[in-house]
Formats: structure tokens, C-alpha cells, sequence
């Protein structure tokens, strides 16, 4: 435990058909060393990342009362799908000191970048999220018209 201050896991997904498994596996290389008594899990699991998830908000509270050193998280999307929250977010890390490591193995830099890098990362982010609902509700729309 590095100043008495715990490196955080952070995982989330949005239904309980979606396995937490993959964002915990790509965490493990990230946390060799670390021992057990400074290291915390703070798992939400069927939550929407538009609404405030309890673990994620207990892990704030960590962050502002600076007992975090680290953030081990999957990617930007799984703290939040708002690009205001998001972005509040960066704020707290970034004034608390929080190293932050995104696990997903396409990241080029696996850390968090400025206020403004974040913030476009956040936008390209939700429309992604836009897109990919744009193309499923047209599938439905055209199996439904045959």
C-alpha cells in the first residue's frame, strides 16, 4: 500500500447477461505486486452508465477523501455514459492525484491524458454508443418489415 493510499479495480457492465469476467481478467497484469490489504474491488453489475452506480459513488467517496493511489479500469465507458459526468469525473482524478490505468489491450496509452484529450475520447465515446443503437433498432426495423 503505497502512502497508506489502495489501488482500485473498477468494473461495470450494463445487464447481468454481460460477464464482468473479461474486464477483471485484463486487470490481473496491471496488478502483480500489489498486495491483497491495498488493493479493492468495486464491482457494479447490471448498472446503466447513465445512472449512479453505488460502488462507483463509494469509490468517489475514496478518491475525495484521498485514500486512492490508483484506478485499474477496463475503459472510459465503464465509469460513465455521460460525457458531463465523465468529464467531472477526469476533474476529481486528475486534483486527487489518481494514477489511472485503463486495461482494454486497443488503448495506446493505458493512462488518462488531459481535461481536453478526455474530453473528446468522451464524445467519441457516447457517439459510438449512438451509433451502435442507431444500427440495432434498424436491424429490428427492417426484419419487422421483411
Amino acid at each position: 500500500m503505497k502512502n497508506n493510499k489502495i489501488t482500485a479495480v473498477y468494473a461495470r457492465t450494463s445487464s447481468k447477461k454481460k460477464s464482468l469476467e473479461l474486464q477483471l481478467e485484463a486487470a490481473s497484469p496491471f496488478l502483480k505486486g500489489i498486495e491483497p490489504e491495498g488493493l479493492i474491488y468495486f464491482i457494479d453489475e447490471g448498472v446503466s452508465g447513465s445512472s449512479q452506480p453505488t460502488e462507483l459513488v463509494k469509490l468517489l467517496d475514496l478518491i475525495k477523501k484521498d485514500r486512492v493511489d490508483t484506478l485499474v479500469v477496463y475503459d472510459r465507458s465503464r465509469l460513465t455514459s455521460s460525457v458531463d459526468n465523465y468529464l467531472q469525473l477526469v476533474n476529481l482524478i486528475n486534483r486527487h492525484q489518481v494514477k489511472v490505468i485503463f486495461t482494454l489491450a486497443l488503448e495506446e496509452n493505458h493512462s488518462l491524458e488531459d481535461l481536453y484529450s478526455e474530453g473528446f475520447k468522451a464524445l467519441m465515446v457516447k457517439l459510438e454508443g449512438i451509433m451502435l443503437s442507431n444500427r440495432i433498432k434498424e436491424g429490428i426495423k427492417r426484419k419487422q418489415n421483411g
